[in-house]
């Protein structure tokens, strides 16, 4: 069983849906269109613009288009939250009404806690608390149903019937070997402490493994910064020698070709959007879709 992101388009206006599919064969079109609905006309009868839209316009004037293939439907999730974001929902463009990765109400209040689980503060919704550490809405929706997860150093919960102001944390739950671990620049200077490699890897969208290896020396450098145990108190790392090499600037686009972001190499794409250097690179050479986006030099 695979799991495929896919983007449907309305061939007469142009309009597209993108989520996630669960098939046996992933390379081979099975008939299903999106949000429930399949060609042969059995599916979802909710009053939702897609289903409505495939009623309206008729089956045969939509297209699907596999944009990835993976293995687990987390990292489907994963990379449905990164295209279907507050951005692509308010375009005019699109059938999606709300955010990808499971989050059902993007307007859900949340509550913010210290890691003795004192309140900190409130958010009317999911998106503001999402904005107000940097973050994109799904890590804050993981968090709030994950109990043991922190982001950003905070314990985050959704406000159901009453505000708490005081929760239950576990304090054992990111406790690794190794303890804390500290964050570094390229230059050797701190940049931030992490209570627990998990803590860490889940924030800079890694695997904890990769934390730990980079952290006992293994890996020189991650996601562009080096990593060390607190327990190894170093108030700073010798520097990363870096060589200057001639790089292109790209930019991305989305589906319809439309400018989203300009960076300037690949090296820099790859770690602000946590793809790999080289499905950019992929794309770049081919003109292809790469996780849901478009690629060029400039």
């Amino acid at each position: 069983m695979k799991y495929i992101l896919y983007c449907t388009k309305n061939n007469v206006n142009g309009k597209i849906y993108v989520g996630i599919h669960e098939t046996f064969t992933p390379d081979k079109f099975d008939g299903y269109l999106g949000h429930g609905v399949y060609t042969n006309g059995t599916g979802n009868k909710q009053k939702h613009p897609f289903p409505n839209a495939v009623k309206k316009y008729g089956i045969d004037n939509f297209t699907r288009t596999t944009l990835a293939t993976v293995d687990t439907e987390h990292e489907a999730l994963e990379l449905e939250a990164k295209i279907v974001n507050i951005h692509f929902v308010k375009r005019g463009d699109t059938y999606n009404v709300t955010l990808g990765g499971k989050i059902k109400s993007i307007n859900h209040p949340v509550a913010k806690y210290d890691l003795e689980g004192n309140l900190l503060t409130t958010f009317d919704t999911i998106i503001d608390a999402a904005e107000s550490v940097k973050v994109i809405p799904t890590t804050i929706f993981k968090v709030c149903t994950n109990t043991d997860l922190t982001c950003n150093g905070f314990y985050w919960r959704l406000i159901k019937d009453s505000i708490l102001d005081k929760i239950v944390v576990n304090k054992k739950a990111n406790k690794y070997s190794g303890g804390s671990v500290i964050q570094y620049s390229l230059a050797g200077y701190r940049v931030k402490t992490w209570k627990s490699a998990k803590e860490a890897a889940f924030n800079i969208h890694c695997d904890r493994s990769s934390i730990t290896a980079a952290c006992r020396g293994k890996k020189k450098v991650l996601k562009r910064y080096q990593w060390r145990y607190a327990s190894d108190t170093l108030e700073s790392l010798p520097p990363v020698q870096t060589f200057k090499t001639k790089t292109k600037k790209v930019i991305k686009l989305d589906l319809e070709g439309k400018f989203l972001e300009g960076y300037d190499s690949i090296i820099e794409a790859s770690d602000v959007t946590n793809l790999s250097k080289k499905s950019i690179h992929k794309a770049l050479k081919s003109g292809k879709i790469s996780m849901g986006f478009y690629w060029k030099y400039i």
